[in-house]
């Protein structure tokens, strides 16, 4: 029994097998004129006359992409899903229901024949599958028929009346003798495996085994094994290994002893990653063999198979000491045998071989040894040495033989796949096995096939029994061709024999063997397949007769019956246009195309199909997705390609190093053939590639590669570009960090490279979960054609992988869209427009087994005993830190003459869970009405077990006895706080909003508090909006003076899905409450990248408390995302109210596209100050008004009131409504730097006479950007990260705000009238201040130092007898950040200073502020020349490292390590100058800086040279792989977390491509910024960066990685420490799979620094 190679017999699942798409390859070489077309193609019929072919210029091109995107606009107002147009409607409900007849009908899976006594009679058990698109699955069945035959050799099929549904089956295996049935009910969650055993009429035995036993059992077709011995005690099988050990942590650290799973008060944190086999593998890292003992119920794990090696296809060797036969891969399969497992689905050219190992039960079973328990590591034995491939091991009946597959071509060549060979092992009669047993060919490769005859073998898998009675011949199932066939093989002889009919088009496969006689399968691409039996007809083994089986599978309903029935099929031999000399023989021979046409196929137009892989085929078997396709009125033109299997090995061996050459060629040869044979319109035809960019105007690609350059270091297949692109030298150039060259020569081999000719619409279909072309290949592509003006459509399946077909939602929806896609061309025929069509393919006894396995008892991956004890030492320490809470955000409640005022600032990074206990709220708002002041804090920390911070609220009373002198009383205990997202004060400080987020799906909650009780609850449905946005940047909450309305920044609605019922597409849309409908994806939209991954779109809102109801502001473009909401000061009495909110463009991608370039960190993206009217006291009918691009209907307009600046945010108005403050960073903006020095503006707000929407506001510029400060000057303000909610004293002019000066944060009051700007905190202290909160004329602050926690400090002005006021900073003390002793004690012996580094050796086309001296923060032991130091590197790299306390680097600093923290020129704080002095020349100037103060510490002989490490994190990484790969000798070792490596491959999967561009090429980079670079920058980029250096690295290096890191995506260092691995260099790597850039998860960051902390200390001593 064996699963039925589906690959061949639906097309919809055999295009998911292979890796890429050579269509792909061919999609985007499209061009506007022949010039650049092959010479051998010239040559051919003429090409249509030019008056036929699409002449549109880019400028209309982008007219009709800005169109598309009005429509879509449109269609949003009109409730239709995102990106369909009415237009649309019908096309997509007519289609929809055609398809929905085309998937009721079933797949065939598997069948089982079963003997009887009665040699004529027999019984057949078929699996069949069908679609269940409502439960978004596929439903199983088993159907049984009785088989018997007659002597005239006529046969009659029995079926039952009912098919058997089985549910939550994985797997069903029959025994040998088929009395007993196997069912496999593999888990999805940590519950047990259970392996059921059936009998004829009951269940016989359940065994349930449990996880610390073994994971799932593969069922797939490569890896799975499961195998009955003969006597059916035993049943052997591959499963997922038990999880390695992880490391394991408490409230007291690291716990060497291990963790009980009940054991709730420990944690298991991430231990180091381990590689996995890639595509539809990515949760699954060892297949490992097993033995489970029906009896018993007992499982063993084979022992003595090194855990190198990955198992599968086990099978049950004849009687034998080794009783056990199974296909073995090594995982060091990497470049020159490094450890890394290439992706293997698909791959047929991984390194494989036949072992044999010993039943683990069988010591039990011979004679009891008087020495005792046996050794449980008997070595294996390896049984193919001589060969590099060896799979699908099969048994001769008699058990004389070992017969099995081999594509040695393929791993031999590099070739992903490539003609089979058979082999034959003669197996001892004396079950004596060594390693010196002799390989026999039985069927060789094929090279160069004579014509009609055998092409070689090309199995993609094997009947479980495949033999006749004679027990030498085998039936299997091959390509031969265009076909699939049915072969026998005689493995003593060794003749082949074709069986299925010479003459027939149709294809074949074997399902199940009866004896002498087949049961088969037979279809064409557009007939269903058809049951056959097949009858050995004479002794000529060459007749076989085949009968037609009646079966009671539902037929096509009569509308596709008459749709399909006028058909004709036929396969047509392509001869060879203009062969090179140089090529082989085999390779000039004719290749096929399979022609399905309509009876007038002339009038039709005709689509391309093209196989993927490229070393695949597309045989002529049914496929559903054709079949629809054909019924919509196409030809179908398929082109099996040479490179194709099924015709011999030289053919399939010329196209690697011709890709994108070769294989176009022969698409275009295929295409004249049929067009000079007139069988179809060259007008209406569409092919994927060549260079005829204007002859289509449709397509589509499925998960397509679009560029090499970006593919070789995301795919999990990186050799397939190396082969694909050099042939077979291909194998030798393989690395893992190609050279420039190499990444120039991908480039220029893909499509990407012929994109500026490309002027077809192009439909993407993307899996998000994609390991062999990631999502990145596709989008950039999309947004590169976007650019362009090209349009485009891209659909997103989440979940997703190369095939799309593990959603089956998705699998039938990819190919409806691909069908309306081409009507959607003619629609737009109304444009006066060619239309040519095409379609791209790619691609009772209950046994709990709780054994104590050998895994648990290990230690957890990577670590050894010495780091074992380092671990524990570590972690307590590190957790001493952790328990330091943090402060969060402040409000001062003060009275004063009855007039409550509540001032309130949200400093935390991440949004505040926070639940108040009604209780706490009384005891709160009672205290306003006291005569008193009121601090309250918001306090967190991290709770390890949880996985989570824990917020606090902390009040305290402040009273003043004297003029200056102060008392905080605190409160004896916090009140804990979860559930709330915000938490907003009234304006009068007399009612608070309570903000409660809903999680997945759940309404938001908006509670409003008074002093005794909650006023008003508001539930707001998702219907109306998603969260509130309570993060650092779009976050915007604000009540209006009155306190009647709240505004409001949250997620608009969800955009309208296509909806579908089992008739089709619902045209009225869908009903949460139909259970009868099921959504479909929609178009895909981007987001704002690095932690808006599931955000879109943040929109304004207003809620009127009174009477609950939320109105949604219009008048706003949707192309503009909004936040930082305020209201406006009222006119005058009852005059209308305003919203001044900040607006960001979301066409911001290059050429002003529709691209939201990643935001988090990002300044430079475009922004303006908007005005518009409350949507609650607009006109009549406001509340209805359509959002259209700032224009309303009812005159609604909203008004930019900064339309000369790039960049306006966190608007503040002065107390009296007078002035409107802003900040500005127009300077990044206009340079490129993602960060750059800001300034401060102001507009006069004007008075009701004067006011109107339409007028150009003044704007007054308060603090200008600082060039180049002096010495000890002031450098500029740097406080873009944010600005306190209510900034001013009670002079109404004066702000204060916190910014970087240098090293240090400063607090700063600005007089926004004069513009006087003054540092208020000391400026002779090396600490970092930062301002949590004003009460009235004085300011609560915060101050810390690397060594010192943070301490609460108030600070007031006075004014000394006859000198200059001053501020006095009074410390204030509070339970909030005690450390403990400990911790305390440990940095006591730590010092701080900051050291000015002059710049070594300044070029002269610097600029003077890029000459001055930068600096570093120095925080040294005691004997500091003696110990070893620890440099730190910020990120950015325009962010700065300013002397505060950070529980990384303090921990760190506890281990004995000197810190050497370095703000290299290019930070922000030292003024504009030097900042834009290293843009343009990053991996040089930032390097050289590193190195110059290392030398400067070393100079003044602060550090021993010998033992320094460096970390960064980003840039910070980047620096870090760059300094031990330029400075080999200087460090003895290295961490990078989130690193960049290489900005060539970073460029097409980050969120912010534009900063490559920035950092590599400077301010010049904006003109070159492309989505499509070209090979100049793919090598500059290259060149600046660590992966150009990899070759020079001694270090070992610590790479910690953030699975959901989408600004620095995982590949960037996974390359880089792939590389390290095969240059023989140390590295470890640890994957923190939820994490995004910052790796900021309380458990994440504690194992990263946990890890950092042992890596170092390791390594340090070492060097030492």
């Amino acid at each position: 029994m064996v699963a039925l190679p589906t690959a061949f017999i639906t097309c919809a699942k055999f295009h998911c097998r292979s890796p890429t798409t050579g269509a792909n390859l061919l999609l985007v070489s499209a061009s506007p004129s022949r010039a650049r077309a092959p010479s051998s193609y010239r040559a051919r019929a003429p090409a249509p006359p030019r008056g036929a072919l699409l002449r549109l210029s880019k400028v209309s091109l982008r007219s009709i992409a800005m169109a598309t995107a009005q429509t879509s606009e449109e269609a949003v107002g009109n409730g239709l899903p995102l990106g369909m147009d009415p237009t649309m409607v019908d096309e997509y409900a007519s289609q929809s229901k055609l398809l929905q007849e085309f998937t009721k009908i079933p797949s065939f899976g598997k069948a089982w024949v079963f003997n009887s006594k009665d040699e004529n009679t027999s019984r057949a058990v078929v699996s069949i599958s069908q679609s269940d698109l409502l439960a978004n699955k596929r439903r199983k069945f088993l159907l049984n028929s009785h088989i018997s035959k007659t002597a005239s050799n006529s046969v009659n099929f029995q079926w039952s009346p009912f098919p058997t549904e089985i549910n939550g089956v994985s797997a069903v295996i029959p025994s040998p003798s088929g009395e007993k049935l196997l069912l496999v009910r593999n888990s999805e969650d940590d519950s047990p495996t259970k392996l059921e055993i059936w009998g004829p009429c009951q269940l016989e035995n359940e065994i349930h085994i449990a996880k610390s036993v073994h994971g799932s059992l593969y069922t797939d077709e490569w890896f799975e094994g499961i195998s009955w011995n003969q006597e059916e005690t035993f049943i052997a099988y591959v499963a997922e290994e038990p999880p390695q050990p992880k490391p394991v942590f408490n409230d007291y650290g690291f716990k060497k002893e291990g963790s009980s799973e009940k054991d709730c008060k420990s944690w298991k944190g991430e231990g180091d990653w381990e590689e996995t086999w890639g595509e539809t593998y990515s949760k699954k890292r060892i297949p490992a063999l097993f033995v489970v003992n029906i009896s018993s119920g007992e499982v063993r794990a084979v022992k003595g198979i090194p855990r190198s090696l990955s198992v599968g296809q086990v099978i049950w060797a004849p009687s034998s000491s080794y009783s056990l036969v199974f296909v073995a891969w090594s995982s060091d399969n990497g470049f020159q045998g490094t450890p890394r497992k290439l992706g293997i689905k698909y791959c047929y050219n991984r390194p494989c071989a036949l072992f044999v190992a010993p039943d683990p039960f069988r010591e039990e079973t011979v004679e009891p040894s008087t020495e005792g328990n046996k050794s449980e590591t008997t070595a294996t034995l390896k049984l193919t040495a001589g060969l590099s491939s060896a799979f699908f091991p099969r048994f001769s009946p008699d058990g004389k033989y070992l017969v099995f597959i081999s594509t040695k071509s393929a791993v031999d060549s590099g070739a992903h796949y490539a003609t089979n060979s058979m082999h034959r092992i003669e197996w001892p009669t004396d079950g004596k096995l060594d390693e010196s047993l002799a390989v026999a060919d039985v069927v060789p490769v094929v090279m160069c096939p004579k014509d009609n005859c055998f092409p070689g073998l090309y199995c993609s898998g094997l009947l479980r029994d495949p033999w006749l009675t004679d027990g030498r011949t085998m039936i299997l199932s091959s390509v031969w061709g265009s076909r699939e066939v049915i072969l026998s093989v005689n493995v003593v002889s060794c003749d082949v024999s074709r069986v299925t009919p010479q003459d027939s088009d149709y294809s074949w496969n074997a399902l199940a063997l009866d004896k002498n006689n087949i049961l088969a399968v037979s279809s064409s691409l557009i007939t269903l397949p058809q049951i056959y039996y097949g009858i050995k007809a004479s002794q000529i083994e060459s007749h076989w007769e085949w009968q037609e089986v009646s079966t009671p599978f539902p037929k096509p309903s009569d509308k596709i019956s008459s749709i399909l029935a006028e058909h004709e099929v036929s396969i047509l031999k392509i001869p060879i246009s203009n062969p090179s000399d140089k090529l082989a023989n085999g390779a000039k021979l004719p290749f096929e195309a399979i022609f399905v046409s309509h009876k007038d196929s002339a009038s039709n137009p005709t689509i391309v199909v093209l196989h993927g892989g490229p070393h695949s085929v597309y045989p002529s078997s049914y496929s559903k997705s054709l079949a629809f396709l054909f019924s919509q009125g196409y030809n179908l033109l398929v082109v099996n390609y040479r490179g194709s299997l099924g015709f011999g090995e030289e053919a399939l061996q010329s196209l690697p190093g011709n890709i994108g050459s070769q294989d176009v060629n022969d698409v275009l040869t295929a295409l004249d053939l049929v067009t000079k044979r007139g069988l179809i319109d060259p007008s209406r035809v569409a092919v994927v590639g060549g260079s005829h960019g204007d002859t289509f105007v449709a397509a589509a690609a499925r998960n397509p590669v679009c560029n090499l350059s970006l593919m070789v270091g995301t795919t999990d297949i990186p050799d397939w570009c190396f082969v694909e692109i050099y042939g077979k030298e291909g194998k030798k150039y393989f690395s893992e960090s190609p050279s420039v060259d190499d990444l120039c020569l991908f480039h220029q081999k893909s499509p990407i490279s012929h994109i500026s000719k490309v002027k077809t619409p192009t439909l993407f279909l993307l899996g998000a979960q994609d390991l062999r072309v990631p999502v990145s290949n596709g989008l950039q592509y999309a947004r590169a054609l976007k650019e362009r003006g090209i349009e485009s459509k891209t659909i997103v399946f989440p979940e997703d992988i190369h095939g799309i077909d593990n959603n089956k939602l998705a699998q039938i929806y990819k190919f409806w869209t691909a069908g309306l896609v081409y009507s959607y061309g003619a629609a737009l025929s109304v444009l006066k427009r060619k239309i040519r069509h095409y379609y791209l393919h790619g691609y009772t006894t209950i046994w709990i087994i709780k054994l104590c396995n050998s895994w648990e008892k290990e230690k957890p991956l990577g670590m050894d005993a010495m780091m074992s004890e380092e671990y524990a030492s570590q972690s307590k320490l590190l957790q001493e830190f952790t328990n330091v809470p943090t402060i969060d955000s402040a409000w001062i409640l003060k009275t004063s003459n009855g007039m409550d005022t509540f001032l309130c600032l949200q400093l935390s990074h991440t949004s505040p869970k926070i639940h108040i206990h009604l209780p706490f709220i009384k005891t709160v708002l009672a205290l306003i009405a006291e005569e008193r002041s009121t601090v309250m804090l918001s306090i967190s920390q991290a709770d390890l077990l949880a996985n989570s911070n824990r917020k606090y609220i902390m009040y305290s009373h402040v009273t003043r006895a004297g003029t200056n002198s102060l008392d905080f009383q605190w409160s004896p205990f916090p009140t804990e706080m979860t559930g709330v997202s915000a938490i907003v004060p009234s304006p009068s400080g007399s009612k608070l909003l309570l903000v409660k987020n809903g999680e997945k799906g759940c309404p938001t909650k908006l509670e409003i508090v008074d002093q005794s009780h909650v006023e008003k609850q508001i539930l707001v449905g998702q219907s109306t909006h998603g969260p509130l946005y309570t993060d650092e940047w779009f976050h915007g909450i604000s009540w209006n003076q009155e306190e009647t309305l709240i505004a409001y920044i949250a997620e608009a609605p969800a955009q309208p899905r296509p909806a579908f019922n089992r008739s089709g597409f619902k045209k009225e849309g869908f009903s949460q409450e139909d259970c009868n409908t099921w959504k479909g994806q929609g178009d895909w939209e981007e987001d704002w990248g690095e932690r808006y991954s599931k955000k879109g779109r943040p929109s304004l809102f207003v809620l009127d408390i009174a009477s609950g109801e939320v109105r949604a502001v219009q008048g706003i473009a949707t192309s503009l995302s909004v936040g930082q909401v305020v209201w406006a000061p009222a006119l005058s009495s009852g005059s209308q109210k305003y919203l001044v909110f900040v607006g960001w463009l979301e066409h911001n991608g290059f050429q002003n596209t529709a691209r939201k370039l990643g935001i988090k960190y990002c300044s430079n993206r475009p922004c303006a100050l908007y005005a518009i009217p409350c949507p609650f006291e607009g006109p009549p009918g406001y509340e209805n008004t359509p959002i259209s691009d700032g224009k309303s209907d009812s005159g609604v307009v909203m008004c930019n009131l900064t339309t000369s600046f790039s960049s306006a945010f966190f608007p503040r108005f002065s107390p009296d409504g007078k002035l409107l403050v802003f900040l500005s960073s127009k300077q990044a903006v206009d340079s490129g730097a993602h960060n750059a020095t800001d300034s401060l503006h102001m507009i006069n707000w004007p008075s009701p006479s004067k006011w109107k929407m339409d007028k150009d506001f003044d704007v007054i510029e308060v603090v200008p950007v600082v060039m180049c400060p002096e010495d000890g000057c002031f450098p500029g303000l740097y406080c873009s990260s944010s600005v306190l909610s209510n900034p001013w004293l009670s002079d109404g002019r004066t702000m204060i705000l916190t910014s970087a000066w240098r090293c240090t944060e400063v607090i700063l009051s600005i007089d926004v009238l004069s513009g006087k700007v003054i540092r208020i905190t000391p400026e002779d202290s090396y600490y970092s201040w930062s301002a949590l909160a004003i009460d009235g004329d004085d300011v609560l602050a915060v101050s810390s130092s690397p060594i010192d926690p943070p301490s609460i400090r108030y600070g007031h002005k006075v004014t000394p007898k006859g000198q200059a006021h001053r501020w006095n900073w009074d410390e204030i003390t509070s339970p909030l950040t005690t450390a403990s002793n400990k911790v305390k004690d440990l940095l006591s012996h730590h010092s701080v200073r900051i050291l000015k580094i002059p710049v070594a050796h300044p070029s002269h086309d610097l600029s003077y502020g890029g000459k001055l001296p930068f600096e570093a923060i120095f925080v040294s032991c005691k004997d500091s020349s003696h110990s070893p130091t620890v440099v730190i590197l910020h990120g950015g790299p325009h962010s700065v490292s300013v002397s505060s306390y950070v529980r990384s680097s303090a921990f760190l600093a506890s281990l004995g390590f000197n810190l050497l923290i370095v703000n290299y020129r290019g930070t922000p704080g030292f003024g504009e100058e030097a900042l834009q002095s290293l843009p343009g020349k990053v991996g040089s100037q930032d390097v050289q800086d590193c190195l110059t103060a290392l030398d400067y510490t070393i100079k003044e002989e602060l550090i021993d040279a010998s033992k320094v490490a460096v970390v960064g994190i980003s840039h910070g990484g980047f620096l870090t792989t760059h300094l031990i790969g330029q400075a080999p000798d200087r460090f003895a070792v290295g961490a990078a977390r989130n690193p960049v490596c290489n900005l060539s491959l970073m460029i097409g999967t980050t969120d912010i491509p534009d900063w490559c561009y920035t950092v590599a090429c400077g301010t010049e980079g904006r003109q070159y910024a492309s989505e499509s670079p070209s090979p100049e920058h793919i090598r500059l980029f290259y060149q600046k960066s660590p992966i150009a250096h990899v070759s020079k690295v001694k270090a070992p290096l610590l790479m910690l990685l953030g699975g959901a890191d989408l600004r620095v995506p995982i590949s960037n260092g996974l390359q880089y420490a792939r590389s390290l691995r095969e240059r023989g260099s140390e590295v470890k790597i640890m994957m923190f799979p939820e994490d995004i850039h910052e790796i900021n998860i309380p458990r994440s960051d504690f194992e990263s620094f946990i890890n950092i902390g042992v890596w170092f200390k390791k390594h340090l001593n070492a060097a030492a």
